[in-house]
């Protein structure tokens, strides 16, 4: 079920110019998503700036969504959808960061909770440009969902971003990628050997 307030930013983005600019103000003067949205990108290295640039783009992004996709609704909360794309935005701006320095994204994987594995070693120094030609030839969502784990998104932070259903699926489904990286390597003993995976 849509919620009210939900159905009817979405109603006035794709009603008349006065419809929109009405919806548009509810989205740029919601305090708290504002406060949600600047804490995250400021807790995961990002300054006051950047912040306000990620919250204008969310924005912008929600918006070309619901022009592009007619058939577009939620059946979560507003907010949720909005702090997914957030997220997305800023892990986006992390990783251009990282073709050229890689100290952001430790910080990130420095914040997670589980033990640090092989996977998340990989993501620093040199070797984050071979990780990523690895991924590469991996399916896309497995591409994502480990890039966005090793970057030190918890499992449902993963869930929102990529449209899994619960946590529970994202975790399956980082598993189900981890046993494919780690056959994709056991037939590639020398890029294995790159990445120091023992």
């Amino acid at each position: 079920m849509i919620h009210t307030g939900t159905k009817d930013i979405i109603d006035g983005i794709r009603g008349d110019s006065t419809a929109r600019r009405r919806a548009i103000l509810i989205l740029t003067n919601d305090s708290d998503l504002r406060t949600k949205t600047y804490s995250y990108v400021k807790n995961h290295s990002g300054s006051q700036t950047e912040a306000e640039t990620v919250y204008n783009d969310m924005i912008v992004t929600f918006i070309k969504i619901v022009h592009t996709k007619p058939s577009f609704s939620l059946d979560r909360p507003l907010h949720a959808y909005l702090m997914g794309i957030t997220k997305n935005l800023w892990y986006n701006e992390i990783r251009k960061r990282s073709r050229s320095k890689t100290s952001d994204i430790e910080k990130l994987a420095e914040q997670r909770d589980e033990n640090i594995t092989a996977i998340e070693l990989l993501i620093k120094g040199d070797r984050a440009s071979i990780l990523n030609k690895v991924l590469s030839q991996m399916k896309i969502k497995c591409k994502e969902v480990l890039m966005y784990w090793s970057s030190g998104y918890k499992m449902q932070e993963i869930a929102n971003i990529l449209g899994y259903k619960t946590d529970g699926v994202a975790r399956k489904k980082k598993s189900e990628c981890m046993k494919e990286l780690l056959t994709y390597l056991a037939d590639k003993p020398h890029i294995k050997q790159q990445l120091s995976i023992k």
